[in-house]
Parts: structure tokens; sequence; C-alpha cells
């Protein structure tokens, strides 16, 4: 491909395979990404599937031909000729059947089984194989990567093969796609109206799943959306079997990277002209941003809150995004209605506690558990910096406290919880975190970083003291959920979790922030952090979130500095920040120009964004 990448908008595969198949009249294709890689083998695997999936995407107007469309015409087309082309150069001498499947497939009539295939090499590789599915056009198509181990053997095998001597053969693995003899009906619908698929989530022993089509006509045929719920709920069922069996290795399940086209949200509408404006932190478009970060600049009352619920909400029901937020000023509580808007659980942390146990591990081994004492004695660290400095002795103290628990739970089959933890507490470090383990703001129950596969806001504005607790118990939740996502299998161009803190300077020296910040795009996650002044953020939030808005700051010193971090060479943007009214922001994506937006806002917009649940509360 990269003799054609003018072909495509922004990432591309290498290779682009076909097989024609004489006897269905037609062509398979396959997108085939190869990576090499000494180590980082994950990294590798992510970027192949992403550009797996842009390729895809791109490639969808042949894959699904659309009648008299010109980009179907135009993919078809160059699809066809470098056919051709590497015929030629190949010397392949094509017979009469196979150049009528290749014909076929340019008139549009003979497009057959689509799918995308990722080679990662490496010497130290241990061999594998995992299957993801994307949505294309309606259709799930599968996406295989395979793990290699580079060997010498294999390289004098691959450098002794002969190009004109390659054929495609029958693999002795199971195929990806059903026993359909097509996937697609002679007759091909417009793009965008397919058949419904009806999808067997029971994997078969190589982790593959089969699919098959119904037709529309069939009274108990169910609509693409309602499978999709049902899959999404098999994928949290294996999440949540997870937790409970650390046998059950996630790594090793089929897991669905994109069940649909990613559906953009709307940020709000320009403020001259009216035109509605998208955020594409995920999906096909042209101007995809490179992550889903956001950091939100605004005094109080200017709209932040209200902004950051409408995106949440068309974030979870257009495209089954989950989100988890650390409420601090009871912003998103049930009084809000936010909660029943985006089908959301509120956790008032101090009145009634949270069914989770931020202790639980969904791994059972000795070093994802030394892992989670190492993390959860740096976050009590850092979360008490403000109001005690603990020293190597603590240190030393809580992690060995920590190491008691743990034993101490196995002992009894179970998992620890902060109870547990609390007995093995000394007078010294029950003045530091007593509050938090003896009265049950965490409680027992599923490991607290399944919250990402639900929508929770915790509430913890009741949390009473000076701020400690509240400190320590936010640290947990951020601490968890970075366990829980860097355990994740990578799932590049989506957005499948949504991290979301208010009054972020809080919080802004997390060391879990830092890092969901740097290496959470792979893992689909994106990280919201919403915050009166630019200052509050660290340097590492502005150097990757590529989605900045400011709201209003009357104060003329914070908004000459927002200004500067938007666009320095602009001297009347200070003096514009300085005077938006109530919903009015400045965006800037991936570096642009700030512009003036009337931003979304739950309280106003519900219809103009497609939500229709009970009125919010005003602003």
């Amino acid at each position: 491909m990269d003799e054609y990448r003018h072909w495509f908008p922004s990432k591309r595969a290498d290779l682009l395979a076909i097989a024609l198949d004489p006897t269905e009249r037609g062509v398979h294709v396959a997108a085939i990404e190869v990576k090499a890689r000494r180590s980082d083998e994950v990294d590798a695997a992510a970027g192949a599937l992403d550009q797996l999936n842009q390729t895809l995407s791109a490639t969808r107007w042949a894959a699904y031909p659309v009648a008299e469309s010109v980009q179907s015409r135009l993919w078809l087309n160059r699809i066809t000729e470098a056919a051709y082309a590497v015929a030629r150069e190949s010397r392949f001498r094509l017979d009469s059947t196979e150049l009528d499947a290749l014909e076929a497939f340019r008139l549009g009539t003979g497009t057959l089984e689509w799918a995308g295939v990722g080679l990662v090499f490496g010497p130290k590789l241990t061999p594998s194989r995992k299957t993801y599915r994307t949505n294309i056009s309606g259709d799930i198509v599968p996406v295989v990567l395979h793990t290699i181990q580079l060997t010498e053997k294999l390289l004098r095998t691959a450098t002794s093969v002969n190009l004109t001597e390659l054929k495609t053969v029958q693999s002795e693995q199971p195929a990806l796609e059903s026993s359909r003899t097509k996937r697609r009906p002679e007759v091909l619908p417009p793009l965008g109206q397919t058949d419904a698929v009806v999808i067997d989530t029971e994997p078969d022993e190589f982790g593959t799943d089969t699919f098959s089509s119904v037709p529309e006509k069939d009274s108990e045929v169910r609509s693409v959306e309602e499978d999709v719920e049902q899959e999404l709920t098999h994928v949290s069922d294996v999440t949540e079997a997870s937790a409970y069996s650390p046998e059950i290795d996630m790594h090793e399940q089929s897991i669905v990277s994109t069940l649909r086209e990613f559906v953009p949200p709307i940020l709000g509408w320009d403020a001259a002209t009216g035109e509605e404006v998208k955020w594409h932190p995920a999906g096909a478009s042209q101007d995809v941003l490179r992550n889903g970060h956001v950091e939100i600049w605004g005094s109080s009352g200017m709209g932040k809150t209200q902004f950051t619920m409408s995106l949440l909400a068309q974030m979870s029901r257009g495209n089954g995004s989950h989100f988890g937020i650390a409420d601090f000023k009871n912003d998103y509580s049930e009084d809000t209605g936010f909660p029943t808007l985006a089908g959301a659980t509120f956790l008032d942390l101090w009145n009634e506690g949270a069914p989770y146990n931020p202790l639980a591990l969904s791994d059972a081994s000795p070093r994802a558990i030394t892992t989670a004492i190492i993390e959860l004695r740096d976050t009590v660290d850092e979360a008490t910096k403000s109001f005690t400095r603990m020293g190597v002795r603590q240190r030393g103290k809580l992690e060995k406290a920590l190491g008691s628990a743990y034993e101490a739970g196995q002992a009894e089959g179970r998992w620890p919880t902060l109870l547990t933890l609390d007995g093995f507490l000394d007078d010294d470090l029950s003045g530091v975190l007593g509050d938090l383990t003896r009265h049950s703001l965490f409680q027992s129950g599923e490991p607290l970083g399944a919250v990402i596969d639900k929508n929770v806001v915790f509430g913890l504005s009741t949390i009473p003291g000076n701020g400690q607790t509240t400190m320590l118990a936010a640290g947990f939740i951020l601490s968890s959920l970075l366990l829980a996502v860097q355990n994740l299998p990578p799932v590049p161009n989506t957005i499948r979790y949504v991290a979301v803190v208010d009054e972020a300077h809080r919080v802004s020296g997390f060391r879990a922030i830092q890092t969901m910040i740097r290496e959470g795009r792979s893992k689909g996650l994106a990280v919201i952090l919403a915050t009166q002044q630019p200052l509050d953020l660290p340097d590492v939030v502005a150097a990757n979130a590529q989605t900045k808005i400011c709201f209003g700051l009357p104060d003329a010193t914070v908004a000459t500095i927002a200004a500067r971090k938007m666009q320095p060479d602009n001297p009347r943007l200070s003096e514009q920040i300085r005077t938006l009214g109530v919903g009015e922001a400045f965006v800037s994506l991936s570096g642009s120009a700030p512009r003036l937006l009337n931003m979304a806002q739950s309280w106003r917009d519900l219809g103009k964004l497609g939500l229709t649940d009970p009125a919010m509360a005003g602003p």
C-alpha cells in the first residue's frame, strides 16, 4: 500500500491481499499489517489493529459496493487495476475464470469476504491468535492478530519463497466467516441497509466466533442494535467472570474491538454560523484526533459540568462507551437527573458506600498482588501529601500491612477488604487512613476496577473531615481504574471508557492520572479533566490532551494564561475569554486555532442532541 498512500486519508495497512475465487465468481480481500519488534509487542499489536481498522473503513466502498456511487466505482477500479499491475509485474498468469472473477469484482457484483490480518513478529514472542471484530457499514468484519516468534529458520524459509509459486490454500484454522457461501445477496442494498446479523457469542476452541445472516422479513429477526447489546452483555459477563476467577485470562478472550461505527458526539454549535461541530476522537473521519483526552477550564457556573454531562450521555448512548466520574461537588447526583439520562449509578461513598472492593483483583498471581500493593502504597503517599508527609518508615509499614491483609484474605479463600487492612494498621498509620478503612466507604464485592464495564458516579462530597479521606478515596478509585485499564487488550481507534474528574486540580499530581493520560489511548481510554484554571493541570496533560476547551475566565491573569496555552500569537484572545457568556467556550482540536462555540448543555439541548430523557436540572 506504500505505492498507493494517496488512497488513504490517514493510516493504512501494509498490504491489501486479494484471493480470486472462480467458483463464487468474485474476490476475497484481506488488509494485512506486518510489525517486527524486539520488544513492545503490545504497542505493536495495538498499532496494527488501528491501521487495519482504518484501512477497512477506508475501503468500505469496495467491501460494500453501492450502485451508482462514485466512491464505490473509484475504489473498485483502484483495487482491480492494482491487482492487474501486480500480476503483470510478478508474472502471474491469470486464466479466464480468474479474469472473470476479477472483472465481476470491478463491476460490483463479485465482492466476497472482507477481513483484516495483523502479523506481529518478535524474537521472544509466544505464538498466539486473537480475534477481534469491527463494524463496517452494518456488517461485522473479522480481524485477527497473530504473534509469531521470529526464528532463523522462519527467515530462511521466507527468503527462499518464489513469488510466482505463491498460491492461496485452505487453512487448517477454522474459517472466520459463517457457513454461508456469500456474505451478501446478489442484489446489493444501498450503503447502511444490510441484513440483520445474529451473533453466536459462544467461542469455539480457537477463540473465534461464528456469524450468520437472517433475512429482515423473518418475524423473529432482531435488529443489529439488539445484537450489539447482546454482545456487549456477553463481553461484560466475561469481564465479571474474570474478576472472580483469576485463571480466566482476558487477553485470551475474543474481544470485540469496535461493534459499531463510532458516532461522533456534538460538542456544540459555531457561534458565528450555527454550524454543528462534532468531536472525532475515534472513527474513520479524516480529522480524527490522536486521543480522546480533554482538558476543560472555566470559572464556576460557566457551563463545564453541563457540557460534560451532554458529552458523556452522547458517548454512552451512541457508542456504548462506559464512564466513571470522581464527583467532588455533588454535581452529578440523582438530584440533577444525570444518572437517569446517562444510565449511570450514583454512589454516595459516605452515606451508602460503594459495593466494590479496591483490594480485590482480577488476577491472583503473586506478581499481580505485589503490583497492587506497590500501587496502593504510593497512592496513599500521593493522596496525603497536602495534609501530612509519610516517611520511609510509614511507607514500609503500610506495605507490610497490605501484604499481611492479602495473606489473611488468601488464608480464608477470599480477597481482603479495607476493613481487613484496618486490623493490621498501627496507631501511626491509623491516624493517616483509618477513616477510610474503618467506615466502609468501599465494601466487599467485585474488584473496584470492574466499574470500567459500567457507568458509575462516585460521590465524594459528603465525606467528612479536612479532605484527607476524600483524597484517599479518590486515589483508590483512580489506582484501581489504572490497574484495570492496563490489563485490557488494546482496542485502538475507539473509546471504550471515559474517566472524568471535576475539580481535577485535586488529583492532578497522582501518577495514575499521568499514566492514564500517557498510555491510555491504545486501551480505548479517554480522560476528561475539568478545573478552574489551566495552571491547575500538569504539563503532561497539556502535551497529550488533543482537545482543549476554555469557558469563561473573568480574571485577567488567568485568562491571559489560558490564551497563551491555546493561541499565543492572538493578542485579543485573552479579552475574548474574559467576556464569554455561560455555555460559550473556545475549543482547540489537535492544536488548531480556537473556535468559538455555543457548547452543548444538558439542561437546554437534550432535544437537539437526540437525548429525550426527563428534564435535567437548570444551570
